[in-house]
């Protein structure tokens, strides 16, 4: 089966099987990647990302090569291609990703997806999640530290059910409050260098989100009590 089939037509799909190792199938799917090409998502939101993973501190061509699929839809424009898979029930934003490990069989596998959150957007992150045909991830967070808003999205695909070569993941997806730009997002893989590629990501919360937000710092510091210099 040739490399430039499973990169075109994305239409395989790995399905795993836990024994005391990981078993992977492939199995055809009717039709590629539904993200990259949804007119419901928003225009100039939707599309295809490519990473290349190099091993590490070799100077070698690339350890592996996938592509990620993206879209962000509207509040509500999740439910229309996706019906009942929008976890905010159409109140939020809905980010969705989808890898194909499109690389040679001599590639790594792939462990590690992460999207980044900037700044005040991350306090407008909702639920992760995922969804839908291909390999679902072993556990999925945001990435936090203590009670700082989250600095990324993550899914983990932990040894030995690691994503191989010629696999896809399942859709991977977040919701939020707030409306896209551009960050960093990384694919990690088993021997690789951690490869970072722009993928669509909340930038500055919408006015009301954003008001809400400042009124709530606001009620916080004036419950604070005021300092008093000693006598």
């Amino acid at each position: 089966m040739s490399n430039n089939l499973l990169h075109d037509g994305k239409g395989f799909v790995c399905l795993v099987v836990a024994t005391l190792a990981a078993v992977m199938l492939m199995a055809p799917l009717a039709v590629a990647g539904p993200l990259a090409a949804d007119s419901n998502a928003m225009p100039g939101w939707h599309g295809t990302q490519f990473f290349a993973g190099s091993y590490w501190g070799m100077g070698m061509s690339p350890f592996f090569n996938a592509d990620v699929d993206y879209a962000v839809y509207a509040p509500g424009q999740f439910e229309v291609t996706f019906d009942g898979a929008d976890p905010s029930e159409g109140v939020d934003y809905v980010y969705a990703y989808q890898i194909f490990h499109v690389g040679p069989g001599t590639d790594e596998p792939l462990l590690q997806f992460s999207v980044g959150l900037d700044g005040i957007a991350a306090e407008g992150a909702g639920v992760i999640t995922d969804f839908g045909a291909g390999q679902a991830p072993t556990s999925a967070s945001f990435s936090t530290s203590g009670n700082n808003p989250p600095t990324s999205a993550v899914w983990y695909y932990d040894s030995p059910m690691s994503l191989a070569p010629g696999c896809q993941s399942n859709i991977l997806l977040f919701t939020s409050s707030a409306p896209p730009e551009w960050d960093t997002s990384t694919l990690r893989g088993t021997n690789s260098t951690a490869k970072t590629e722009l993928l669509p990501s909340p930038g500055v919360p919408e006015p009301a989100m954003l008001i809400l937000i400042i009124a709530a710092a606001g009620v916080l510091g004036a419950s604070r009590p005021a300092h008093r210099p000693s006598a």
